[in-house]
């Protein structure tokens, strides 16, 4: 019987090709989050997902999936820069990169009270790390960290 590891270990390393995967990938789920596409961030997020907000709060895949539906929630623009496409060094597990992103985005949302509240514009520094499950890459950790303005 083989290790979770072992069943999700591809045969090679990130080659130049997947790693731009990858920086589409986080592209991709700025789309997702801007549209509310629930269905596609299931995707792209693996169900032991770390995601650090900007508030600070720390929360795992279903309450992240859970913020979408909020019909208060709206989310007019989103933008992701992405800065940098690390591959981690492999330890013997599945196949990580980190990717740094610079995130813009403006976004309404419903208050403690019902009114909507106005979200700040960003920027927000996103460091994730993405690891490859065999078949696809997920994103396995978010870090979300408010950028000092320009």
């Amino acid at each position: 019987m083989s290790s979770r590891n072992e069943d999700r270990v591809p045969a090679v390393d990130p080659s130049p090709a997947e790693l731009e995967k990858v920086k589409a990938l986080n592209i991709e789920i700025g789309e997702a989050e801007r549209t509310k596409n629930v269905a596609r961030l299931s995707e792209l997020v693996d169900d032991r997902l770390v995601f650090r907000t900007a508030k600070p709060a720390m929360i795992h895949k279903a309450d992240f999936l859970a913020r979408f539906a909020d019909p208060n929630l709206e989310t007019r623009s989103l933008t992701t820069e992405v800065l940098h496409v690390t591959p981690l060094p492999n330890s013997g597990g599945a196949p990580q990169v980190l990717v740094e992103c610079l995130v813009t985005l403006d976004r309404t949302a419903a208050g403690p009270d019902g009114a909507p509240v106005v979200g700040k514009p960003g920027p927000y520094w996103n460091v994730r790390i993405w690891e490859h499950g065999g078949q696809s890459w997920k994103m396995v950790a978010w870090f979300n960290h408010a950028a000092p303005r320009p």
